[in-house]
């Protein structure tokens, strides 16, 4: 490999970079208030919801199967 050119870092002015923000921000802040909304309905429900046989895979269930989670190493 080769450098053919080095261009030095510049400092980006807020007018530059301000459009792509609120563009940023605007898909974000509706997808983070509906994950709150959710876990929130979750939790308050999960706790009075007993699901019948073969329906109780659902997260929303209070006899759900817990899952377990395991680590594995890379080798």
């Amino acid at each position: 490999m080769r450098v053919d050119k080095i261009t030095p870092a510049r400092t980006v002015q807020f007018a530059e970079v301000q459009a792509a923000i609120k563009q940023q921000l605007a898909q974000t802040k509706p997808q983070e208030s509906a994950e709150k909304w959710q876990e929130k309905v979750e939790k308050k429900w999960k706790a009075k919801t007993e699901c019948k046989k073969r329906y109780d895979t659902a997260t929303f269930c209070k006899n759900a199967p817990t899952t377990t989670t395991t680590a594995t190493t890379g080798s």
